[in-house]
């Protein structure tokens, strides 16, 4: 399911609630391609950490706990930013998402 959310002046966003199958397959790249600068260097950190300490094998399963995560972090981020559904169902939605 998709959230429409905007912010004050009028810019609009659409987040998928649930597992993010474009984090994983594309990983890294996907706070990048939606301007989450964030989210890209945290997870950029993470790689790098993993990478650095020889823990590449467990990359795989960091990627997938964070593809279940990743889309849930981006809407609260953009709630924290003034971002709020479309529409009062859409914003109950969106918060109701970010609480869980």
């Amino acid at each position: 399911m998709k959230i429409r959310v905007k912010n004050d002046i009028g810019k609009t966003k659409e987040i998928k609630n649930g597992f993010s199958w474009t984090m994983f397959f594309f990983g890294v790249f996907v706070p990048l391609f939606r301007g989450d600068w964030k989210g890209f260097l945290s997870i950029l950190g993470v790689e790098f950490v993993l990478a650095v300490t020889g823990a590449i094998f467990i990359m795989p399963l960091v990627m997938l706990g964070l593809s279940f995560l990743y889309n849930k972090l981006y809407a609260k981020d953009l709630y924290d930013k003034g971002y709020r559904g479309l529409t009062a169902e859409e914003n109950q939605e969106l918060v109701k998402y970010i609480t869980d």
